[in-house]
């Protein structure tokens, strides 16, 4: 995931809220879109761009579980 930080600094992009909502939200792409406030289709998009430039399984229920275990530990200040 600290892949996806260095890619939003370095392009502009917002991939790792995107992920955060999307995770949050449980992988509803639409309730992530409400969170994020765009449409469901631009997280699908987002979700799209992100396997292409990283290896996050997204597809893993188990390796999700471990990303949302990382975020809520970055969340820990």
């Amino acid at each position: 995931m600290a892949e996806l930080g260095r890619h939003d600094r370095a392009h502009g992009t917002d991939y790792f809220a995107t992920l955060r909502a999307w995770l949050e939200a449980l992988g509803d792409p639409a309730e992530a879109g409400e969170r994020l406030g765009v449409h469901e289709n631009t997280v699908r998009y987002r979700l799209r761009k992100m396997a292409e430039i990283t290896n996050l399984p997204l597809d893993d229920a188990k390796k999700r579980l471990a990303m949302m275990i990382e975020l809520a530990a970055t969340d820990i200040d």
